[in-house]
């Protein structure tokens, strides 16, 4: 929701990706397939920083939650890297 009110912030994503700011990383584990994402901590932390330069205060989301909405930034992160076929299928 935070990404389709700030259409900003999904370009910033976008560009991070494209920037090979986060790695995706395949992990076989017993029942399947997990993916993995490096470098996910310090692309957090400048999220965060960018919500706040694109004018989110503290109160609003996804600073006024425990985890400061880090399983939702690496949901978005594995929603576009598997939108790009040629980048899902390395």
């Amino acid at each position: 929701m935070l990404l389709r009110q700030r259409p900003g912030l999904a370009m910033w994503i976008r560009k991070q990706i494209a920037d090979s700011r986060v790695t995706v990383e395949r992990i076989s584990t017993g029942g399947g397939v997990r993916t993995r994402l490096g470098g996910l901590k310090q692309l957090h932390f400048d999220f965060l920083h960018e919500c706040r330069v694109q004018g989110i205060i503290a109160a609003e989301y996804p600073s006024n939650t425990e985890r400061m909405g880090i399983r939702a930034l690496a949901q978005a992160i594995r929603a576009e890297c598997l939108r790009d076929f040629g980048r899902a299928a390395s």
